[in-house]
């Protein structure tokens, strides 16, 4: 019975973000967030961060940030990041040989094959980056795995030369959470109202021409079980 009250209060939500979201131009504010956020790492890696808090204004100018939109501070973080590719149909997700062929190569060398043949296991999220023209059209994209903070310092290299390892400076990002399918499709109306909110409060110094799509669930999981982020960042505020 609980499973099933469970399941049931997640397609609720589900159905209330999507309508939610289905126009590009909603104020954020009005997105209804779970307020039981499933633990997103489910035990693996993933990338630490500082919370900002509600009552401090973390804008420059505006009022406060509603809390349907996380702040955080993250520190220097290390990815293995796929080389820049084109979309697919604007599309920087979904079931296609070029996705297919990034995500072997990134899982290949946590899986030991890099010049160290050093075993680093699975983490999360999965990040797409999209960066957009000035048309407002996806120019091209990226593809990461986050690098746990303990090799960060002595990172072995890729052997293929269709991924390198980056580096993400200190920053503050703008997180919209979702619950349940996100196509990219949707992520672009969630990032557009995401920026148009940010501006809306004044909110200075952010990429707004980077949508970043955080995966924290494969496919084989359940609709009421997915969760992914969206994300708007820029320079981290001392």
């Amino acid at each position: 019975k609980q499973w099933y009250q469970r399941r049931v209060r997640g397609l609720i939500i589900s159905i209330k973000l999507a309508q939610a979201v289905g126009d590009p131009f909603i104020d954020i504010i009005d997105i209804n967030v779970n307020e039981r956020l499933p633990t997103v790492c489910n035990g693996k890696q993933c990338p630490s961060y500082q919370p900002v808090l509600q009552s401090a204004n973390p804008s420059e100018g505006g009022g406060k940030i509603s809390s349907a939109v996380g702040v955080r501070d993250y520190k220097d973080l290390h990815w293995i990041s796929s080389t820049r590719f084109e979309p697919v149909n604007n599309s920087c997700t979904g079931n296609n040989e070029k996705i297919t062929h990034y995500y072997q190569q990134l899982y290949n060398f946590l899986r030991g094959v890099n010049t160290m043949g050093l075993t680093i296991d699975r983490t999360v999220p999965t990040r797409f980056i999209g960066q957009k023209g000035d048309d407002g059209k996806i120019e091209y994209c990226y593809m990461m795995f986050f690098i746990p903070s303990f090799f960060a310092t002595n990172t072995p290299a890729p052997l293929s030369i269709d991924i390198y390892v980056g580096y993400d400076w200190s920053r503050r990002c703008y997180v919209v959470p979702v619950n349940g399918n996100c196509s990219w499709k949707r992520a672009l109306k969630i990032h557009k109202a995401l920026v148009k909110y940010l501006r809306k409060k004044g909110v200075a110094g952010v990429t707004t021409e980077e949508l970043i799509h955080d995966v924290y669930t494969g496919y084989a999981v359940p609709t009421t079980d997915k969760y992914s982020e969206i994300m708007v960042c820029g320079q981290y505020s001392h």
